[in-house]
């Protein structure tokens, strides 16, 4: 390690890219590009409106978001819900559609 660099001082990524071989470093810093670059990193949608423009409970919203993440489980199979860089597109629109059957939209 460089001078004044300690363990504690680094974050996760900066601890495993100065340990990493040099290509690996690469395939690190390339990622972390493609994950801010790509929507498919973002996780599943977190604001919604109601559709009929009642006000929102936040209580029922948080039980209809958690049946509505079961839905993924129960819809699709292990390997199509998740991506190393976050939910699947599969999996986003079994969710939004679920919330929308439960009178939601995603907010803009």
């Amino acid at each position: 390690m460089q001078a004044g660099f300690t363990k504690s001082n680094m974050t996760a990524f900066e601890f495993l890219a100065r340990r990493a071989p040099g290509g690996l470093r690469k395939t690190y810093f390339l990622f972390g590009v493609l994950c801010l670059a790509e929507a498919g990193c973002a996780a599943l949608p977190q604001t919604f409106t109601r559709i009929d423009g009642r006000v929102l409970e936040r209580k029922q919203l948080l039980t209809d978001q958690a049946m509505c993440r079961g839905e993924i489980k129960s819809n699709l199979s292990t390997g199509n819900q998740t991506t190393a860089l976050g939910p699947t597109e599969d999996a986003i629109a079994v969710y939004t559609g679920c919330m929308a059957q439960h009178g939601y939209k995603v907010a803009k």
